[in-house]
Order: structure tokens, then C-alpha cells, then sequence
């Protein structure tokens, strides 16, 4: 009887911690929730030109930036005027 009863108390308290973690999982999911899910920087449009070379037109806070990246680097070309929905067709 000593046997099932430490099974038990051991089952029950590995139920306690999973129910602890999917708890601590649930509130910091709603955490991230309320952030409103708005990104600060989108990616509006990229044009790849070689194998390793690209250019990308990033919106952040109201602002288009022209960016290039290259192998292992990135780099800020210009400023872009206008919206970031102002985007030409």
C-alpha cells in the first residue's frame, strides 16, 4: 500500500507542475496579446539581386528606410519620403 500511495502523491505532483506551467504559459500569451499584435518594423518590399545580395524597404514608425543586405551585413542606404503605405506601383 506504501508503493501506491508514494505513486500517487508523485503523479499528483507532476499534474500540479503541469498545470503550473500551461498557467504561466496561458498569462504570457495574453501578455503578448495586448501589445495589439502591431509590428514596429515591417518589411514592405525586397528585390533580390544576387545570390547573397538584396535590397529591402523597411517601415518603421511611420518612416520607409531603403536597406541592403549583403553576406553577413546590412546597411542603411536612404531614407525613403513618404508613408510606408505610399509604396509605387
Amino acid at each position: 500500500m506504501g508503493f501506491a500511495l508514494h505513486y500517487i502523491f508523485a503523479l499528483g505532483i507532476v499534474a500540479l507542475l503541469l498545470l503550473g506551467l500551461n498557467t504561466a504559459a496561458r498569462v504570457f500569451a495574453r501578455g503578448r496579446e495586448l501589445s495589439g499584435g502591431k509590428k514596429t518594423v515591417r518589411i514592405l518590399d525586397s528585390a533580390q539581386l544576387t545570390k547573397q545580395a538584396a535590397l529591402h524597404v523597411a517601415g518603421v514608425e511611420g518612416r520607409r528606410y531603403l536597406v541592403g543586405t549583403a553576406g553577413n551585413s546590412v546597411a542603411l542606404l536612404a531614407e525613403l519620403p513618404g508613408e510606408p503605405g505610399d509604396v509605387p506601383a
